[in-house]
């Protein structure tokens, strides 16, 4: 079969759909990855066809950037608008692309990030479509992708088709222990995440393994919300700690604009957290699905700094599992940072608490099983 994976131009969407795209791949499915072309790369070294479908991160970033409709907006207007603006407007494009591509190369089976809506106009010949989610449920999710439906089936002239988007198997590779037990969703299969992969022979670069203390935390604050300004301030609230930091900016800050960086502490724009994280006794992050998820998976506890998103969602649900500590990020001082991670590193109880997710996650079933199961009822021949 031939099988449609879409996403985001998000590098945070795609990896947690890996799994299930290298399970299909194992089973001998031909898989397609869609997303912005700024992801083509990514994907074809993994070894899947790559195809650039809609807006790259920089063009929404240049054109689509969130910002509050005004200052009288609600809560609520503000949401939307952000939706719009980084999924709904760069879905549409995507909508266009696909449908027409996969005119020319039909694909039997779609699955579709959950932010991705372009991928629902997509027609799979055997009429399976999967739902990929990332972290926890963001509340109000579905009535929001009901209205981005609704208002991108205007903007195409075709028929809404938010109903096979919500009937679709919902693949969660967020542990069932962290979620509430009433769910927006109708079919949810769970999927034991990954932290991801490493190429083979890549080892931790230099930066990291001269530091000089037995104990190590990783810190990332993602490729969305960040900034120079926060990242400074957390470098400040880590200097001269008895531990070493390593520190992942991703594309979107220049670790030399960081100026001069404390002994204790190592930065790179990216490295593969299935290097990082067995290195590591905590994880301070923004608290993104496949950051949280990886820390979890090795049982690490993790200072949670969300700013938007399902951010918050995450957030909540590691802290109410003893898993972790959340602080604002906009008002939380160097002093506060420094104060509760020695409380993370220092108390009892939560490695403990992440480990017993750890081992709920190990016990959910691997992504060869989940692809087996969603599959099971098309014939071989199709």
């Amino acid at each position: 079969m031939r099988i449609l994976f879409s996403s985001s131009p998000l590098t945070g969407h795609l990896l947690p759909m890996l799994p299930l795209a290298s399970a299909a791949r194992r089973a001998g499915h031909e898989v397609i990855i869609a997303s912005g072309a700024d992801l083509s790369s990514e994907t074809e070294r993994r070894g899947f066809t790559a195809w650039p479908v809609g807006p790259t991160m920089a063009e929404i970033e240049e054109f689509g950037l969130p910002r509050t409709p005004g200052s009288e907006a609600s809560e609520q207007q503000v949401l939307w608008s952000n939706v719009q603006r980084l999924f709904l407007n760069p879905s549409t494009v995507r909508a266009e692309q696909l449908v027409r591509l996969t005119e020319e190369t039909p694909v039997d089976v779609v699955v579709q990030e959950l932010y991705e809506l372009g991928a629902s106009y997509v027609r799979p010949t055997t009429g399976r479509r999967l739902v990929h989610g990332l972290g926890a449920d963001f509340p109000g999710f579905v009535d929001l992708a009901v209205l981005g439906h609704a208002e991108m089936a205007r903007s195409l002239g075709r028929p809404d088709v938010s109903e096979q988007y919500l009937a679709a198997p919902y693949i969660d590779p967020f542990p069932p222990v962290l979620h509430p037990s009433d769910r927006p969703w109708r079919d949810v299969r769970a999927l034991r995440p990954e932290a991801g992969d490493a190429p083979a022979g890549a080892s931790l670069p230099e930066s990291f393994r001269r530091l000089p203390h037995p104990r190590t935390v990783y810190l990332t604050l993602g490729t969305v919300y960040t900034s120079v300004e926060v990242w400074r301030r957390l470098l400040e609230a880590v200097a001269d700690l008895p531990v070493n930091i390593l520190a992942t900016t991703g594309n979107t800050v220049d670790p030399a604009e960081l100026g001069t960086l404390p002994a204790n502490v190592a930065v790179e724009r990216f490295v593969p957290q299935a290097l990082v994280l067995p290195n590591c006794s905590a994880v301070i992050c923004h608290a993104g699905a496949g950051t949280v998820l990886g820390a979890l998976a090795f049982g690490l506890p993790l200072l949670l700094l969300p700013m938007g998103a399902d951010q918050f969602g995450n957030a909540t649900a590691v802290a109410a599992a003893g898993a972790g500590l959340v602080l604002d990020p906009e008002s939380a001082t160097p002093e506060a940072i420094r104060s509760t991670l020695g409380r993370l590193l220092d108390t009892d109880s939560f490695r403990p608490a992440a480990q017993a997710v750890a081992e709920s996650i190990a016990a959910l079933p691997t992504a060869d099983a989940v692809l087996a199961e969603v599959l099971s009822g098309i014939p071989a021949t199709v």
